[in-house]
């Protein structure tokens, strides 16, 4: 029956060993390794062959110890036989078989041979990682080796028994679409890395492997104490997922060109990711010793945007700049700051172009702050005006000495203090803009609770909930202006000027608060600007534009009340020279004439009244100034000054041709002390005159233009 097997030797008895198969089972459980075998715990069979002058006549097969497995001889013949195993248990093992010289009757001990004998079928065993991890998670983990641009097997595969040799098949790498794989070496050979070093590119990769023992048997493959996931490869096999990971060399870089650094505001950077979202990553970034988290994070096709604001005097230390002044800021001064960011693919080390500037804000429309408003409100334009800060005050532009003054101007001198930058509508509120505004309001207010309403309203406005309303918002004077679209609106007295503003910072923000009226000082600020001033001009066109063509003004005098020629448009107003031009190159019409614009300022009680000193202490303070107004606001039982102030308003600026007698200079141009934005006058808040039910007569002149304080900046800056 062995005929076909034997080897002849000669007079050799050494023996030729070799795995037989096993009848009604997969793989022969036993094969060949290195000098010896690797074996199931049985059934398996031997075939042994040697000269055939030699007749195999015993077998044994022991431990270290000394114990012994049970084995058999079968089909014994002259240099041949079968050696039987039906059962042993795992170790390793020497086998040894005996021969029998019939010429010299001896019986002869062939060399032994290893046998190891496994518990099962082998396992590779890994940690257990996030299915989408970094690649740096995998290296803390010691599931991947980085070498440079490869990477390999890490310390913490884990092969039980822990041998490589006794595992065969194929590694697999999946860079992007492309799938490549490696076969391992040589079953029993010298040891080997089941993943060798293998290149990495940009983007997700996969390591999967398909394995088997030296016995044909599946290697168990684990993640954790789970089985590995299994996907589909080639063919239909079955590949397990050791790692998924992403990998890129340069994931993080700035997405500005340079990084402007405003005086006296934080520092904002913008960094493009292109790693894969991280669902509640805390990104930051080290900058000196300060570590800065991330402000925002926006979803991108490729990855995210990241925006961190560096606190002003860490980044100013970072860049030597803290010695600088506004001054020297605005001068554009050019650094570089390093930073350190940590990221989910690990720590990455980024350097970042940096450029003083005079201010990072710009001219936006509400458009641009929210996408779904009507055409007419969205293009509402406001344009930054740069306030002299914190600790520096903004000077009277009307000294006390000046002619008239208290005809025109009744509170005292005052410079005003901490004035922030803010922002102004470009023109004054035209009707198609204010009827819009209250169209789309009214419609979404109308779906609000009845709490809520009420709370829209301005907390002293005597109608509550009720101001909600077309009726209520109709302006009391229009019929002295039945309504151009591109005219300024008038005809509104204040408290539906306040509620229009509230109206719109929710429509745009969700927050009334958002937008408001604009203090007189912050007209003055756009009219003349912050800096020292080297002249004596009381209106805005003379300080800051080509000034005032008095010829053309005495013309308009008719005008007033035209439904086809009154208030002058934004074109018309330029054409008269009604425009500046602020520090920043923006253009805003309408400050000195146009409409008398509704301001927020608390109104100043006439000389000796009781409080008088107490507004001015209050006016002369940005901050404290917009305090005590929300505070008068709210106040449900005024004392005689809050009495006061909570029936009176103040307009600013005189309306286009409302003075028909302007004067004029020798260039037919308005004189440079003329007063223009500097003009205050006191009306009711409910635009009401001394007649009962009959409105003031400067009501039909009356209009409003949109600031942007201290929210609407940080929005602005925010973005």
């Amino acid at each position: 029956v062995f005929e076909e097997d034997l080897v002849v030797r000669g007079a050799d008895p050494s023996e030729a060993l070799r795995p037989a198969p096993r009848a009604g089972a997969s793989g022969n459980g036993i094969a060949e390794f290195a000098d010896g075998f690797v074996a199931d715990q049985g059934p398996w069979r031997l075939l042994l062959h040697v000269d055939p002058r030699y007749r195999p006549s015993g077998c044994s097969i022991t431990r270290a110890d000394g114990s012994a497995a049970d084995l058999r001889l079968e089909n014994v013949a002259d240099g041949a036989a079968a050696i039987a195993v039906d059962a042993i248990e795992p170790g390793e093992w020497q086998l040894v078989a005996t021969v029998h010289d019939e010429r010299r009757s001896a019986h002869l001990d062939l060399p032994a041979r290893p046998v190891r004998v496994l518990e099962g079928p082998v396992e590779l065993r890994v940690p257990r990682v996030a299915r989408d991890a970094f690649l740096v998670e995998l290296s803390e983990r010691a599931v991947l080796e980085v070498q440079g641009t490869s990477v390999a097997q890490g310390a913490a595969w884990e092969l039980r028994p822990a041998d490589a040799r006794l595992v065969r098949g194929r590694v697999w790498m999946r860079v992007g679409d492309a799938l490549v794989a490696r076969e391992l070496g040589v079953p029993g050979a010298a040891p080997q890395a089941l993943l060798p070093a293998s290149a990495i590119g940009r983007g997700w990769h996969e390591i999967l492997v398909e394995l088997e023992d030296v016995l044909g048997r599946p290697v168990r493959v684990l993640a954790g104490e789970e089985p590995a996931e299994l996907v589909d490869g080639p063919s239909g096999a079955k590949l397990a997922l050791v790692a998924r990971f992403f990998a890129h060399d340069a994931p993080l870089r700035p997405a500005q060109s340079v990084a402007n650094f405003e005086y006296g505001q934080p520092l904002s950077l913008t960094l493009a990711s292109e790693l894969p979202p991280r669902d509640g990553f805390a990104w930051r970034i080290l900058v000196g010793e300060t570590s800065v988290p991330c402000t925002r994070a926006t979803r991108t096709a490729y990855g995210e945007e990241l925006r961190f604001d560096v606190p002003f005097d860490v980044a100013a230390a970072a860049t030597d700049m803290l010695a600088l002044g506004t001054a020297e800021f605005a001068a554009g001064r050019d650094a570089r700051l390093d930073v350190r960011v940590t990221s989910p693919a690990g720590p990455s080390e980024l350097r970042i172009p940096v450029r003083t500037i005079r201010t990072t804000l710009r001219a936006l429309t509400l458009a641009d702050l929210r996408g779904d408003l009507p055409p007419e409100i969205g293009s509402i334009l406001l344009v930054p005006v740069t306030g002299p800060g914190v600790g520096r005050a903004f000077k009277d532009p009307v000294p006390a000495p000046a002619p008239g003054r208290s005809r025109y101007r009744p509170s005292a001198p005052i410079d005003v203090r901490n004035v922030p930058d803010v922002y102004l509508q470009d023109q004054e509120l035209t009707w198609e803009q204010y009827e819009a505004i209250v169209a789309t309001g009214l419609v979404r207010v109308a779906s609000l609770p009845p709490q809520e309403r009420a709370r829209l309203a301005a907390a002293d406005d005597p109608l509550g909930a009720a101001r909600w309303t077309s009726a209520a918002l109709a302006p009391r004077a229009a019929q002295l202006v039945a309504g151009r679209a591109k005219r300024p609106v008038v005809g509104i007295d204040f408290r539906q000027a306040v509620a229009v503003t509230r109206l719109l910072g929710f429509l745009v923000a969700d927050d009334p608060d958002f937008v408001r009226l604009p203090l007189g000082v912050e007209l003055e600020l756009a009219a003349f600007g912050a800096g020292e001033r080297t002249g004596t001009a009381l209106h805005g066109a003379a300080a800051r534009g080509g000034g005032l063509d008095a010829r053309a003004l005495r013309a308009t005098g008719a005008d007033v009340g035209s439904v086809a020629r009154w208030p002058p448009t934004r074109v018309e107003a330029e054409a008269l020279g009604d425009v500046v031009s602020t520090e920043l190159g923006d253009r805003i019409t309408g400050l000195d004439l146009g409409a008398r614009e509704w301001v927020l300022d608390v109104p100043c009680p006439p000389p000796d009244a009781r409080g008088r000193a107490l507004v001015l202490e209050w006016r002369a303070d940005h901050p404290r100034h917009l305090e005590r107004i929300a505070l008068a606001t709210a106040k449900r039982e005024p004392d005689e000054l809050g009495v006061f102030v909570g029936n009176r308003a103040i307009l600013r600026g005189q309306a286009t041709g409302e003075d028909p007698a302007i004067p004029s200079d020798e260039n037919g141009r308005v004189p440079p002390d003329w007063p223009g934005v500097v003009r205050e006058l006191q009306m009711r808040r409910d635009g009401g005159g001394l007649a009962p039910g009959e409105p003031d007569p400067h009501l039909g002149l009356a209009g409003l233009r949109i600031a942007g304080g201290e929210r609407f900046v940080a929005e602005v800056r925010a973005r």
